[in-house]
């Protein structure tokens, strides 16, 4: 035959007196009352900081394009296939041996 299991006392449930549960209430309503301050004050902030990453994706994107164009143009500079093109555009020549005429009346 099993041993009869010891008895274990319950405690009745206590219930919070109605002052209790004022101020429990009145904490909670204090802590929520600060977090949405906090959250209405991190509002300017959040859109604050949103301008500055859409100003700074703007400057970025037109730096990446002027680097892009300089690029382009350096490489076009010191291409020796380009030299003969670029020194005609910059005489007014066609051939490097050629003299340049300067009118000194119009023709």
């Amino acid at each position: 035959m099993p041993a009869p299991r010891p008895s274990v006392a319950h405690r009745p449930a206590q219930v919070p007196s109605s002052q209790e549960l004022f101020w429990g209430f009145a904490i909670q309503g204090l802590v929520c009352t600060g977090m949405v301050v906090a959250l209405v004050r991190l509002i300017p902030y959040h859109q604050q900081q949103q301008q500055r990453s859409q100003f700074l994706q703007t400057e970025l994107a037109r730096t990446e394009a002027q680097v892009r164009e300089l690029q382009t143009q350096f490489q076009r500079t010191f291409d020796p296939q380009q030299q003969p093109r670029l020194q005609q555009k910059a005489t007014h020549r066609l051939q490097p041996h050629q003299r340049q005429v300067i009118w000194l009346t119009q023709p």
